[in-house]
């Protein structure tokens, strides 16, 4: 592991506009910025590891989970604690929405208060992902037009079509196990899918491995049932963006 300030170089050295931007497909990010996000994840692990006060003094990070969840739920709980963080979720049936309050209005109205806002929602095809989207270009018209004193970064939990904080993790771990993202060229990982009595649930997390290993050389072998194939406008639009995914994970 390098020392912090050794990270902190390298953080420096990268090019990157991951400020006032939200995270929520890792093929909308670029090489340099995928890097960045697991370099400061990296500072904050060893700055945890050595006691290190948090980054923040204080400060809110809301949670939207239309779906039930476990392990994404209280790893961003506890995220948002190691950072200096309060979690709060925010619960539909009790908040101004079971009254009719849109998008657009709760959306700002948590904001006022948050510093982050993390949503997983993954339970319909199509849906979450816009959702998200609807989130953030309601933050961004309030913040232009100073109704938001600032803008809170948003962050795709999970949807149908992506699991980013999943596939950071899992390629922060490879990383680490095999010394450097070079040493992962050439690796293969196979995934295989798991049952779910919903086709869409099983879809982000493949998705988001191929789109993601593949830009680090890794190369990705996927075993499904029939039936159960991957989004093919999403696999596109990623092969697209990231021609990686093209090379490392060839059409079957």
């Amino acid at each position: 592991m390098k020392t912090i300030n050794k990270l902190l170089e390298d953080i420096k050295a990268l090019h990157s506009r991951l400020h006032k931007k939200d995270f929520l497909l890792t093929w909308e990010q670029s090489q340099d910025e995928l890097i960045q996000v697991l370099n400061i994840a990296a500072v904050l692990k060893t700055m945890g590891s050595d006691n290190i006060a948090n980054v923040f003094r204080n400060g809110l990070g809301i949670s939207i989970f239309p779906d039930n969840s476990t392990r994404t739920r209280f790893s961003y709980a506890s995220a948002l604690n190691m950072l200096g963080l309060t979690q709060q979720d925010l619960d539909e049936g009790k908040s101004q929405i079971a009254h009719g309050e849109t998008v657009r209005e709760t959306a700002n109205m948590l904001s006022f208060c948050a510093d982050a806002i993390g949503i997983l929602d993954d339970m319909y095809l199509g849906v979450g992902n816009a959702y998200m989207r609807e989130v953030g270009d309601a933050l961004d018209e309030g913040y232009q037009q100073g109704v938001l004193p600032q803008r809170p970064a948003l962050v795709n939990l999970q949807c149908h079509i992506d699991h980013p904080i999943q596939s950071m993790a899992d390629l922060a771990w490879l990383r680490e196990h095999f010394g450097s993202l070079e040493n992962l060229k050439g690796k293969k990982i196979a995934m295989t899918w798991a049952y779910s009595s919903s086709y869409s649930k099983p879809l982000s997390v493949p998705q988001g491995i191929i789109g993601l290993m593949t830009r680090f050389g890794m190369e990705v072998t996927l075993a499904h049932p029939d039936g159960y194939e991957l989004i093919p406008e999403v696999v596109a639009g990623a092969k697209k963006k990231c021609p990686g995914v093209g090379r490392n994970f060839p059409s079957s």
